[in-house]
């Protein structure tokens, strides 16, 4: 998806405005209606279409982070893990079944993040702070009041962090 708009982005820099216009295939109704935005707005039909292709290709990128950090505790190991993924069934299914994780696996706490990377990394760096990380693993000692800090969501009151979950 990125090349798509990274070729449509080249070409509106350097091809003519006919040219721009026959590689996006505006019909003839939407094309009226660009022409009436273009002059509400005051803006050629160019910088208005390379506008547009820019805002799609932000909105591409933006949910290319999107997903989910989640806290998994397995009875016998040590810490819970603290983990990011696009794919939360395929994760879970992952840790229930084909990892060897010993023991019952139970999911403490799954964050609905804009930007599961940023968040991930701020509530690992948050934790490591804490000295609750297990030897630059992905695991951490977490303690009851800790999990709870999670399941109230306490972890919103971190402009940061909030940032990073907030759509």
């Amino acid at each position: 998806m990125d090349e798509f708009f990274d070729s449509m982005r080249k070409t509106v820099k350097k091809e003519k405005e006919e040219m721009v216009i026959s590689t996006v295939h505006f019909n003839k109704k939407q094309l009226e209606k660009v022409d009436m935005l273009c002059q509400l707005k005051r803006v050629s039909r160019s910088r208005f279409i390379r506008e547009c292709l820019d805002l799609g290709l932000n909105k591409v990128k933006a949910s290319q982070h999107r997903g989910y950090v989640y806290l998994i505790k397995a009875d016998m190991m040590a810490g819970v893990k603290l983990g990011k993924t696009k794919n939360l069934e395929e994760t879970m299914e992952m840790y229930w079944n084909k990892r060897k994780m010993p023991g019952k696996k139970t999911r403490l706490h799954l964050i609905e993040a804009s930007n599961m990377n940023k968040a991930e990394r701020l509530l690992i760096n948050y934790w490591e702070e804490q000295g609750k990380r297990m030897d630059k693993t992905e695991f951490f000692n977490f303690t009851d009041q800790d999990i709870k800090w999670f399941q109230n969501e306490e972890y919103l009151n971190i402009p940061e962090i909030q940032e990073a979950i907030e759509f």
